[in-house]
């Protein structure tokens, strides 16, 4: 076990961010004030998001084995004693190269006429995660860590490729109960075996 520091920087520079997004939403003429239906809507939407000088401290195993790998950018703030164990390992906020995310988001809503039982509703909202990189200056160029589907970090971070949330609610008056449930798609974890 190795202790990490991290904490602020004075050196720190804002962050810059650049994004894209475009959706689309649909409600059926023909389900809308229906006997079916009440009110249906439907949308996609697109995001992309470039954010740099991204401020965030490293992750530690990945600084680490990019150190041992011979990247002396990412040796800074590794100390090592007489014999060559880590002493100390500093890993303070810093400007990374950059964050870049992608993603589709699909939402659907649900409304049902009102009869003598009440009425539903319903939502429906999915995230499709395309890509989640984090992008690290090094001494030969740049590092792009592909996080998407991963479990990273201390503390650990999630990035699930796919999510959703699906409410449903009765209606009856001045009386409503719901339900709401999720689905988070699994991850992987790095594991390292031990030598």
């Amino acid at each position: 076990q190795i202790p990490v520091a991290t904490g602020g920087n004075a050196l720190l520079q804002p962050e810059r961010s650049k994004s894209f997004n475009i959706s689309l939403a649909y409600a059926p003429a023909a389900l809308q004030d229906s006997s079916i239906a009440d009110h249906v809507d439907i949308e996609v939407a697109y995001y992309s998001i470039h954010l740099d000088r991204a401020i965030t401290a490293l992750d530690a195993q990945l600084k680490l084995d990019n150190c041992v790998g011979g990247d002396n950018v990412a040796c800074g703030g590794i100390t090592r004693n007489e014999v060559g164990a880590i002493s100390s390992y500093s890993d303070k906020l810093r400007n990374i190269g950059a964050i870049q995310t992608r993603g589709i988001d699909l939402k659907l809503n649900y409304l049902s006429p009102y009869g003598a039982a009440g009425r539903l509703r319903a939502r429906w909202l999915n995230n499709y995660l395309l890509d989640y990189w984090e992008i690290f200056p090094t001494t030969t160029g740049e590092f792009i860590s592909k996080l998407e589907g991963r479990v990273t970090g201390k503390p650990e971070r999630v990035f699930p490729q796919f999510k959703s949330s699906l409410m449903l609610e009765w209606i009856l008056g001045d009386f409503s109960v719901a339900l709401t449930t999720r689905y988070i798609h699994g991850v992987t974890e790095q594991c390292r075996e031990l030598q």
